[in-house]
């Protein structure tokens, strides 16, 4: 007849966890753990979670099973405070750097807006000077001064936005530091 007292003692021997202590236990991540149960039809577990029960776990067994297993997945490493604040540092690198690809200009998609919208610029004033010259009356000679005013207007304003769009720009990275 088996003794009441030593099955009292191996049951007291038995570390039961949930399994946010078994995955804190094992330096794994919860979703690791998750993905273990639900892929493992071996996985030692006391207790299956659901309905109001939380899932029961034998550490000593668990971490027994997994010694004996050669796995790719119990070879990852494990999950440590400094691996966290690396990932944590890689998240944040991500977002500064696709926070900046967010203000960042098609150069050349605004170099050609700016050639089309130069051009009609050109075609605008060209007709503005037309109409001036029949309505006033002014000579070819005087219509040509002012086309060409015009049109050396439409030149620096081109080269003026060219100049801001090529690499480099030390006047547009002082305005807008936060493009450098």
């Amino acid at each position: 007849m088996s003794d009441p007292t030593s099955a009292l003692s191996a049951s007291s021997a038995v570390r039961t966890v949930n399994r946010t202590q078994l995955s804190m236990e094992l330096g794994r991540s919860r979703t690791w753990l998750d993905q273990r149960i639900a892929t493992d039809p071996d996985f030692p577990i006391l207790q299956r979670g659901g309905q109001g029960q939380a899932y029961a776990f034998d550490l000593a067994a668990v971490q027994a099973y997994l010694q004996g297993q050669d796995t790719t997945a119990s070879k990852l490493p494990a999950v440590t405070s400094q691996g966290r604040l690396a990932e944590a540092k890689a998240r944040m690198a991500e977002m500064d750097v696709s926070d900046r690809m967010s203000k960042l200009v098609d150069v050349e998609g605004m170099r050609a807006l700016v050639g089309k919208a130069s051009g009609d610029l050109r075609m605008i004033l060209d007709k503005t000077v037309g109409e001036l010259t029949r309505r006033h009356g002014f000579s070819v000679a005087v219509e040509r001064e002012i086309a060409a005013s015009m049109g050396a207007l439409v030149d620096d304003l081109e080269a003026d936005i060219g100049e801001a769009l090529s690499p480099g720009n030390k006047r547009l990275l002082e305005e807008h530091p936060g493009l450098n």
